[in-house]
């Protein structure tokens, strides 16, 4: 686990400036390291599949929706949903069902209830909890941060730049590679996309409404 100041100075370090002693720290560094810090975590946590990220929960129809055609069930996305990696009808997730689409924050299907597993966000045991993050998802997020960081931070030249741009893509890529080999080889289906296929409900994200989640 590292602490979001080991990150900031794992950012400075990559950029060659000084550390923080904390996050108090009334320097432009520190100013600009907060301001890009959440959303390169939303970025980094996109990137990939990450194994500490997974989350799988049984969602069932959300009965006020109507799809005015095509598929005959619509599912509300959990709250803290980023991607999904793949749906099943069984909760052991094989086989993977591949007669579905996401749309609108939605997912539609004609079969349910379904159990999505996907990247989650969730700040306690999932995406956005730092206990839980390896140390090459880490060394890529400081490394990401630090390129973007660099130009206002450092003053830093188009040279300097590009090395940090670099170092930034090698340390995500490996980072994704030690996640693929962190859990089996599985042929993961697509669910297929579409256009406007329903009406009434709320049409958002889930708010709270029926789902079992491990």
């Amino acid at each position: 686990m590292a602490t979001q100041l080991e990150i900031y100075n794992l950012a400075l370090l990559q950029m060659k400036q000084s550390t923080l002693a904390d996050l108090t720290e009334e320097i432009e560094a520190r100013y600009v390291l907060d301001t890009l810090y959440d959303f390169v975590l939303k970025e980094m946590v996109e990137k990939g599949y990450w194994v500490f990220a997974m989350r799988t929960v049984e969602i069932t129809q959300d009965e006020a929706i109507i799809p005015a055609f095509g598929y005959s069930q619509a599912f509300n996305m959990p709250e803290d949903w980023v991607k999904t990696w793949g749906v099943s009808l069984s909760e052991r997730m094989e086989p993977l069902h591949e007669d579905w689409i996401e749309e609108s924050g939605l997912l539609f299907a004609d079969a349910g209830p379904l159990y999505l597993r996907y990247v989650s966000n969730h700040v306690s045991g999932y995406g956005y909890d730092g206990d839980r993050w390896t140390g090459r998802f880490i060394r890529a997020f400081a490394f990401e941060l630090a390129y973007r960081a660099a130009p206002k931070v450092a003053g830093s030249s188009d040279a300097f730049n590009k090395k940090l741009e670099g170092d930034a893509i090698r340390a995500v890529n490996e980072a994704l590679q030690f996640e693929a080999h962190r859990e089996p080889v599985r042929n993961l289906p697509q669910g297929r996309w579409n256009a406007g296929r329903f009406r009434g409900g709320s049409g958002g994200r889930w708010l709270g409404g029926p789902y079992r989640s491990r």
